[in-house]
């Protein structure tokens, strides 16, 4: 093989094996760069938010927590959690789309139970604006919001879990990468090193020893020793000249060899080294570009070196996250242990079958679990001067105490004690989070200790209302029995007084002077009034006793009734005019007593008039805020004094004396009594001399659907 050959392959196969070693370095550190972009923009974002998602949950249950026992305020405080836990939501949903069909499937159910978990807030928050007790409220929680809550936690710690195992994976496999590239690229340092100088050797040995072979044997061919042989086994050109040279001492050694041919000899030789001379520039150059190689595999290990101060940040970034997500899960667990307190302190509060006794002890036992340090933590409440202590109760310097307060004043107060010394933190040896907790637990101990005794003193309120609700409706029957029997009883001397004085009038008319006569009418006009004021006392005492089943009712054909029958004759008599502008609204009512109530509002506005006048009576009807029908009558009649308004509904309260308006001064007395026995309410407006304004309010004609949610009101009591 020639020389220039020999040089041209040995380059090539170092200047080969040097790429081959920058490419592979080159991928190596491409892949540890596509590791670490995966974990930064794949595994990072998806833990940290189920942290900020765990966390937004947590501290939306705390201040719903707070906003149903406490302050209205806190609404603010969870519809902003609820918008940051659905942001975070939306987030991860659109973070989590371009990873992949399962991940994206992942993210969709976690942001249908987060919409759960918001819907379920809202409904609480509305329940707490439309009065609910804190008591339905917490079982309202129990029934919807917890339920939906766990699911959605669960949800999201199963992601994190999972993103955390996903990110211990990804670390491994960065680590494992950066240590297999670092030792990969140190042994193909070593191997092409060693190839270099080996195929360098080689190269430079082939060629230098067939050279000094040459030089020693024309030294002593110089010397006069002709038979000396300097042949090589190369088969290069400097083999052939050394065989050339061999061939040349022969023939001088047969003959003596001219000038001439000495000559072509030392020309040959000359040549010979020339190209030896170029042989050595080439291998000058091969030298050179060996340094070239060896300084761009100095600068491929300068970039692995930077690779690796990049995955070294990467690791102190990854221990850092590392440190916060526990931080996080500490704060979480604390919060969660404050939460599941607060929580079961208002399911004893729930339990009715509990005492105040029972509930304190309760209380007491659910402190210790919820602190730091539960197997050295023991509690005790003071209330009223009673106190509830944990078994291992001891008072010790290690203190946290919150004040109890009822009504505005102080009633007890809730002590924790350490019974071992633990390093400061935030408190002493306690956290703010447990701060907080037992500033909660005093708060909300005072508004169940408030709610206690005020459901304790309604109770007896309600059993001594009840005691004389009975009393009363006895007296009331026994009243009603004595109005009826004595209204009975009086009617028949009265009638035979009122009759047997008609008769004496008659008999004895010639026979009397005028005071005579005038006595006897005193007597017989005297008995007809007080048998008319026993009927209307009959009639007053018939509201309640005698009255119908409600139904519905038409207001309009009540009044083409009235106009037709009942009042036809007083109408036709003065020339009333009886409007309803408006259709009259149907009612949910006695027939007979909306009847007689309709009947004595027109009867008294036809009555009452200004001499000369027509009486003009208009009805109408509206339906009020409290789905309530009003009906108004409005008359034109002498109107009613405003210091008199009062007097007008009392049973017998006459305004006018009975030689100017005739009656017994009982029928709007009736109208109220009717219309209270129906729930409403009656009373008038005017201006005197200018008529005047009755109205009164009756329930309204239940819809369906109204019947339906009544009934199943009802069911549900």
């Amino acid at each position: 093989m020639k020389t220039g050959v020999k040089l041209t392959l040995g380059f090539s196969f170092i200047v080969l094996t040097m790429l081959l070693t920058v490419a592979f370095c080159l991928n190596t550190g491409k892949k540890m760069h596509e590791e670490f972009e995966a974990l930064k923009d794949d595994i990072m974002p998806g833990a940290l938010a189920m942290v900020q998602m765990e966390g937004a949950s947590q501290q939306i249950a705390h201040d719903l927590m707070d906003y149903m026992v406490a302050a209205s305020e806190e609404e603010e405080a969870v519809m902003a959690g609820l918008e940051v836990l659905t942001k975070a939501g939306t987030k991860h949903l659109e973070h989590e789309k371009h990873i992949g069909v399962d991940e994206k499937k992942e993210a969709e159910e976690l942001m249908v139970k987060i919409n759960r978990f918001a819907s379920a807030c809202t409904e609480i928050i509305n329940l707490k604006k439309q009065g609910l007790s804190t008591a339905e409220l917490l079982e309202k929680e129990e029934q919807s919001f917890c339920p939906t809550m766990d699911q959605l936690l669960e949800q999201i710690r199963g992601h994190k879990a999972t993103h955390m195992e996903e990110l211990a994976a990804a670390e491994e496999t960065v680590h494992e990468a950066h240590v297999s590239g670092k030792r990969i690229a140190l042994l193909v340092s070593v191997i092409v090193a060693f190839l270099a100088a080996v195929i360098a050797f080689a190269t430079t040995r082939s060629i230098t020893k067939p050279l000094v072979a040459l030089h020693r044997g024309t030294e002593i061919i110089g010397s006069g020793k002709l038979d000396y042989k300097v042949a090589t086994d190369a088969k290069d050109e400097i083999g052939q000249l050394s065989r050339a040279f061999d061939q040349m001492t022969v023939n001088l050694q047969k003959t003596t060899a001219s000038r001439d041919e000495l000559d072509a000899a030392n020309q040959q030789l000359q040549a010979s080294e020339q190209h030896l001379k170029a042989s050595n520039q080439q291998l000058q150059a091969s030298e050179q570009q060996l340094k070239a190689a060896n300084q761009q595999l100095d600068a491929s290990n300068q970039q692995l070196q930077a690779s690796e101060q990049h995955l070294k940040a990467t690791n102190q970034q990854l221990r850092a996250n590392e440190e916060q997500l526990r931080a996080f899960n500490h704060h979480l667990n604390e919060r969660s242990k404050e939460l599941d307190c607060l929580y079961r302190v208002s399911r004893l509060a729930t339990e009715s079958d509990k005492t105040t006794n029972e509930f304190f002890e309760g209380v007491v036992s659910l402190i210790p679990p919820s602190w730091q340090y539960p197997e050295i933590t023991c509690a005790r409440i003071a209330v009223n001067g009673q106190e509830f202590m944990t078994d291992n109760f001891e008072q010790t310097i290690w203190k946290q105490s919150a004040d109890l307060v009822a009504f505005g004043e102080k009633i007890g107060s809730v002590e924790v004690y350490y019974l071992q010394e633990k390093p400061v933190i935030d408190e002493g040896p306690f956290l703010k989070e447990e701060r907080h907790l037992i500033d909660a637990m005093g708060r909300q101990l005072g508004i169940i200790f408030e709610r206690k005794k005020a459901e304790t003193e309604r109770e007896e309120l309600l059993g001594r209302l009840s005691r004389t609700n009975q009393d009363l409706e006895q007296s009331n029957r026994a009243l009603q029995d004595f109005v009826y029997i004595a209204s009975h009883d009086l009617r028949e001397p009265l009638r035979k007084i009122s009759s047997f004085g008609e008769l004496l009038s008659s008999s004895l008319k010639d026979k009397l002077n005028d005071d005579e006569k005038e006595n006897l009418g005193f007597m017989v006009d005297g008995a007809t009034r007080m048998q008319q004021m026993i009927e209307a006392l009959l009639t007053y005492s018939r509201v309640t006793t005698r009255g119908a089943e409600f139904e519905t009712v038409d207001l309009n054909k009540v009044m083409e009734e009235l106009r037709s029958v009942e009042l036809a004759v007083k109408i036709e008599e003065t020339g009333a005019k009886i409007a309803t502008p408006e259709r009259l609204h149907n009612v949910n009512c006695d027939p007979a007593q909306i009847r007689q109530l309709m009947q004595n509002l027109i009867a008294n506005g036809l009555k009452y008039q200004k001499e000369g006048v027509v009486p003009e009576i208009t009805i109408r009807s509206s339906v009020t805020d409290n789905d309530m029908i009003r009906v108004e009558v409005t008359d034109n009649g002498i109107g009613i004094k405003q210091e008199q308004f009062k007097d007008v509904f009392v049973m017998f309260k006459r305004l006018h004396s009975r030689r100017e308006y005739e009656g017994a001064g009982i029928g709007l007395a009736v109208c109220k009594k009717i219309v209270e026995r129906h729930g409403g309410d009656i009373g008038v407006s005017s201006t005197y001399g200018q008529g005047a304004t009755f109205w009164f309010t009756l329930p309204a004609l239940k819809t369906p659907v109204e019947k339906q949610s009544e009934t199943s009101v009802a069911l549900r009591v």
